[in-house]
């Protein structure tokens, strides 16, 4: 009884967070591109005085919303996104003052180390006691997706291992393991002299934005609006589709590495990017057969085939 008690005061928060989209904000709610999008809300920081950074939330939360209220939205947790917006849209009015709201559900907006580690427990273990207020696992989002795009990116390559060779001081020549990020990668292929080496069906700053809002849950326990973590998904789905255009499906998904170039290539100049003065970074990869499925999925391009160099061009031309 509690727990419908709770659902019916989020719906509440809800439908009134959706009435005055519709009457007082029609006009500010579809102005951004995708691009545009996925920067104001994920990377800027957000407050009162920054309209964009409020008109790219108001968007997002009137696009979710209207997912999550649909009437055909049955295979969706509604108990869960309706205690999270709810909880969202309250700290959401209290930052900006955009919706002066009567209806308004409070709750965590911070995942402790013992939620974490409570939360580990109960992956095997009967009743154990966490205390989140709120739905932990749709909280998470943000590290799940984190992983997933450092996962993809490494298995991409088929990256195992980096080394760094110091060049100067006290600690010349002593090679010790290089621990390459995720940001270092993306920004290797968004580089305009090495964006060549992968032909993405979408743009790859994208998702250099959804990781750098990822890592605001990973690094400090603070968790995001729910519209934030469901337009992350959105913006994601391109890189994750398991379907090919050609009616191919594959359910690890699709390698977008451009073939028309060798792994040597990629790996020297990837070496280059990483290294400097001093320090000398060599990436380890398994070594790519072209022929072979690559570590995870499938080719979307595979090598010699005219009619996926034509479309792998158009859509290098479309997001360069």
């Amino acid at each position: 009884m509690v727990q419908n008690l709770i659902s019916e005061s989020s719906l509440e928060t809800l439908n009134e967070a959706k009435d005055k989209l519709k009457s007082n904000f029609s006009d500010r709610i579809s102005s951004f591109s995708e691009k545009e999008l996925s920067k104001k809300l994920l990377k800027e920081d957000l407050d009162k005085n920054n309209q964009a950074s409020i008109n790219a939330h108001l968007q997002s939360l009137n696009s979710q919303l209207d997912k999550i209220l649909n009437k055909n939205s049955s295979h969706l947790k509604h108990e869960v996104l309706y205690f999270e917006f709810a909880k969202g849209i309250t700290l959401f009015d209290m930052i900006t003052g955009v919706f002066d709201l009567r209806a308004i559900i409070r709750g965590a907006n911070y995942i402790s180390s013992q939620h974490f580690y409570k939360n580990a427990i109960g992956s095997y273990t009967k009743n154990v006691l966490c205390l989140y207020i709120g739905g932990l696992e749709f909280s998470c989002i943000p590290l799940n997706l984190r992983l997933g795009i450092e996962i993809y990116f490494k298995n991409l390559i088929g990256y195992t291992v980096a080394y760094k060779t110091n060049l100067t001081g006290k600690y010349k020549d002593k090679v010790n393991v290089y621990p390459l990020s995720i940001s270092e990668i993306l920004k290797f292929f968004s580089h305009k002299k090495y964006k060549k080496y992968i032909r993405l069906p979408m743009d790859i700053n994208i998702i250099r934005n959804v990781n750098y809002w990822s890592n605001n849950l990973v690094h400090t326990g603070i968790t995001t609006f729910p519209w934030q973590s469901m337009s992350a998904i959105d913006f994601l789905k391109p890189l994750f589709y398991t379907s090919h255009e050609n009616g191919h499906l594959h359910i690890e998904g699709y390698n977008y590495l451009n073939l028309e170039y060798t792994q040597d290539n990629l790996n020297s100049d990837l070496n280059k990017f990483l290294s400097n003065n001093f320090r000398k970074i060599e990436v380890i990869t398994a070594k790519r057969d072209d022929n072979k499925p690559p570590f995870e999925g499938a080719y979307y391009y595979p090598k010699h085939n005219k009619a996926n160099s034509a479309e792998s061009k158009r859509r290098k031309d479309h997001y360069t």
